[in-house]
């Protein structure tokens, strides 16, 4: 059975002809239950309520919950007690020539703190779809770190989905990567319901050869002196592609939010396509938001010089591209992620 699936919609739609409003994915083979590799305590099936997670706005939207369910798979549910301290571990490897979806429920206890560190890999060879949707309910004064890194191989679709509900005081931290696959599509959605809650997420990218990259990031300001940080910095090169939706949207309410959202792309060659779409939607007036988007290529002077000392075109490139990865690298934390992020790195830049 193949589906057909309207994904990362944009809030507020644009002009229909600029193509920016959704990105459609046709054909897509239901995929089976994935079976990670699972380190740190998770939640017993017995007992688990999912209603609180059923009705979690994700990034990509409404189409995926039909992809899971037609998948059968059963989530990784991780409860973190209130007032504890957890650390979680999900690595997923999608086997040669096979299509696979993991679903994660996260319930993070008053007051707790979870890092929840997630990598994605895939044989380089055979390609293949691997979905992974993550739903997080953080109640009160919690602290979610999730860190998701994708590096599945060349040939892959990449599906990555995230949707988070904070209570009063509760924030999460998203930092994420997404350096493989031959198509990416990756959204969140974080609804800031309680007072002073907030979201801060820094996405990294690389896109080369012939990728394509769809983003889309909601930030739902509902609570008041709620508080999000959107932040995107990639490179692009060869004929890669990439869309990045952002919106911030204050809904009434939300009196004292603040929004913020940026970019930072390095177009490394003229047959990439960048495109940006930055939102902000207010229906409150004590709000302040922001965006802003930085669009360069790589410095003439700088390339001169060291081309000057001995080094390629290419070899110039791949040093700038890898430093500007390795910047969100430098926020994960976590000594053993950041070791597989470089080795895939020294693959992709041999």
């Amino acid at each position: 059975m193949a589906l057909d699936l309207t994904v990362n919609r944009l809030s507020a739609p644009t002009w229909h002809w600029l193509g920016m409003n959704d990105h459609t994915l046709t054909g897509i083979d239901v995929p089976i239950p994935a079976c990670p590799s699972v380190e740190g305590e998770t939640a017993p099936a017995e007992g688990w309520d999912d209603s609180p997670f059923a009705a979690i706005q994700t990034g990509m939207g409404r189409d995926m919950d039909l992809l899971v369910r037609e998948s059968g798979a059963e989530p990784v549910r991780l409860n973190v007690p209130a007032g504890e301290e957890r650390t979680v571990r999900i690595h997923l490897c999608r086997g040669a020539g096979e299509n696979q979806l993991l679903p994660v429920e996260v319930l993070a206890r008053a007051g707790s703190r979870l890092t929840l560190l997630m990598d994605y890999t895939s044989d380089q060879d055979e390609g293949g779809t691997l979905a992974v949707r993550t739903r997080l309910v953080l109640e009160e004064n919690a602290q979610v770190k999730l860190v998701q890194l994708q590096l599945q191989g060349d040939n892959d679709l990449a599906l990555n989905d995230v949707g988070a509900v904070c209570a009063d005081g509760a924030k999460l931290r998203l930092v994420q990567l997404f350096l493989g696959a031959a198509e990416t599509c990756s959204g969140c959605c974080a609804a800031l319901d309680g007072k002073k809650s907030a979201l801060e997420a820094d996405t990294g990218y690389l896109g080369r050869n012939r990728q394509h990259i769809d983003f889309n990031y909601v930030a739902l300001h509902r609570g008041k002196g709620s508080k999000s940080e959107l932040r995107a910095s990639g490179v692009l090169r060869d004929a890669a592609r990439k869309l990045l939706r952002g919106t911030i949207d204050f809904q009434k309410g939300a009196a004292g939010a603040e929004g913020d959202e940026r970019e930072e792309v390095l177009l490394l060659n003229e047959g990439v396509v960048n495109q940006t779409v930055p939102l902000i939607l207010c229906a409150e007036e004590d709000v302040e938001g922001n965006h802003g988007a930085t669009i360069g290529q790589l410095d003439e002077d700088l390339l001169f010089y060291l081309m000057s000392r001995g080094m390629s075109a290419g070899a110039v490139e791949n040093m700038v591209a890898r430093a500007r990865v390795e910047a969100i690298c430098q926020q994960i934390g976590d000594e053993a992620a950041e070791g597989q992020l470089h080795d895939y790195l020294e693959e992709v830049f041999q």
